[in-house]
């Protein structure tokens, strides 16, 4: 109890400090992403629920809810910033907790409070946390009966599969050949020592739009280590 105590003073003082130091909310968001996004899918089902409830209720306020005036004149700088942050990994953070917890009623309530926010949410960027990830893929193994699933490179595209075509207009080279990788918002072509990032139409690109080009042959060092951090991103 005495544990419940301080975390829940610890919520209360995560809450006042959205307005008075949102820099150090930001910071305590981030950590308490990392801690969340750590846990096992229904890790917390045994957790006590006043404790769990204040942390959800704390989540979802910072979540859904519009910046507060004071931050409001300051959209276009550090401020408005900040306060996108804000929501975005109070976003995060929901869902990791949902899922850590395992409670279809408060699931379908953070779900429902995030799809109906504020227009002010429409242009975040919210994390994808892992344990998320791990729960989509733990629910494909149980559907699918094993743990690989299996993939278009290897298998083809289904048949009701819907995708999307276009072209791209890039100089011509002895080898077609080329690597493709996403982040879910843009796309990376590296092809003869070049790396392309295009606009994939998601997340306010524009498809089809080459945002940057990089050789690898002709760039500084601090360049070059860009192509090297492509290497956590997952292979179309």
């Amino acid at each position: 109890r005495i544990v419940g105590v301080g975390l829940c003073g610890v919520f209360e003082l995560i809450r006042e400090s959205r307005s008075a130091q949102p820099a150090f909310c930001l910071a305590v968001l981030r950590a308490l992403l990392d801690v969340l996004q750590g846990q096992q899918p229904e890790g917390f089902r045994s957790e006590p629920p006043e404790v769990v409830d204040r942390m959800f209720d704390l989540l979802l306020d910072i979540a859904a809810s519009p910046p507060p005036s004071g931050d409001r004149p300051q959209t276009s700088g550090l401020g408005g910033q900040v306060s996108s942050q804000l929501t975005s990994y109070a976003c995060a953070c929901l869902l990791s907790l949902v899922v850590a917890r395992g409670d279809t009623s408060k699931t379908l309530c953070a779900l429902a409070s995030l799809l109906m926010s504020p227009k002010s949410l429409v242009a975040e960027e919210i994390p994808m946390p892992s344990i998320l990830i791990a729960l989509q893929k733990s629910v494909q193994a149980v559907l699918l009966g094993k743990t690989q699933r299996p993939d278009w490179l290897t298998h083809g595209i289904p048949k009701t599969a819907r995708c999307g075509v276009f072209q791209l207009q890039l100089p011509k080279t002895s080898s077609g050949q080329c690597s493709v990788a996403s982040d879910g918002k843009y796309l990376y072509l590296f092809r003869q020592g070049t790396l392309h990032k295009l606009g994939s139409g998601f997340g306010g690109t524009v498809k089809n739009g080459c945002f940057n080009s990089l050789t690898a042959t002709r760039q500084p060092d601090s360049k070059i280590r860009w192509l090297y951090g492509l290497s956590s991103l997952p292979l179309l």
